[in-house]
């Protein structure tokens, strides 16, 4: 099956509201360094989904020792990431709630079609750098989804994770689904299977591109 993602100039209007897509939680009481290591867990769409933002559970000595966070999209390829869709970096907004400290992000209204994709969170200005404050991502309870994958920075994470209840990492997707085929949109990052060719964003008169 071909995995496709857009990025977004202009929203469908078959879009629904913003909302909470999916929740993986709430944090259990370990958590896995994203500094010096690349972590990447796997989330299963079942439909049509323009993601908006990210929040995850995060330890640290200090809340704002996360300044910067880079992050990625990935294809699944057989229960491990396949192939790179979207990267990108933040900064996010951070706050606390009784499980742990909570960092959120937006991301430029990216399209997913229905299937099982995988996300990276590391804590640096770049997938690769472990020069930043020590941080953690929060797991949670072990689940029957796919088992998280790491491997040391500046590596891609490959390597599933072997202790029980460091399995599955807790974060929320937020978004709107679609529940008819969206219309080609005015501008858009296209990228599809290994082979898809990619169309570069481009302004139309008159209109706005954010991200």
């Amino acid at each position: 099956m071909i995995q496709k993602l857009i990025l977004l100039a202009l929203l469908p209007s078959a879009a629904s509201q913003a909302a909470v897509i999916l929740t993986q939680g709430p944090p259990n009481d370990n958590a896995t360094n994203i500094v010096d290591f690349r972590v990447a867990d796997d989330f299963t769409l079942s439909q049509t989904t323009v993601l908006t933002s990210v929040s995850f559970w995060y330890q640290a000595q200090f809340q704002d020792d996360l300044s910067s966070l880079a992050y990625a999209f990935y294809t699944n390829a057989g229960g491990a990431p396949g192939s790179t869709l979207f990267t990108g970096t933040a900064t996010p907004q951070l706050a606390t709630d009784a499980n742990a400290f909570l960092a959120a992000f937006s991301v430029p209204l990216l399209q997913f079609a229905p299937g099982t994709y995988w996300l990276e969170l590391h804590g640096g200005t770049s997938l690769t750098d472990d020069t930043g404050f020590t941080i953690f991502w929060a797991a949670t309870a072990d689940n029957s989804t796919a088992i998280a994958r790491l491997a040391e920075a500046p590596f891609p994470p490959g390597s599933p994770i072997p202790q029980s209840g460091f399995q599955q990492y807790a974060f929320q997707l937020e978004g709107r689904t679609i529940s008819t085929p969206a219309p080609a949109p005015i501008a858009a990052h296209h990228i599809g299977c290994p082979s898809a060719r990619y169309t570069k964003a481009i302004a139309m008169p008159g209109s706005a591109i954010s991200g």
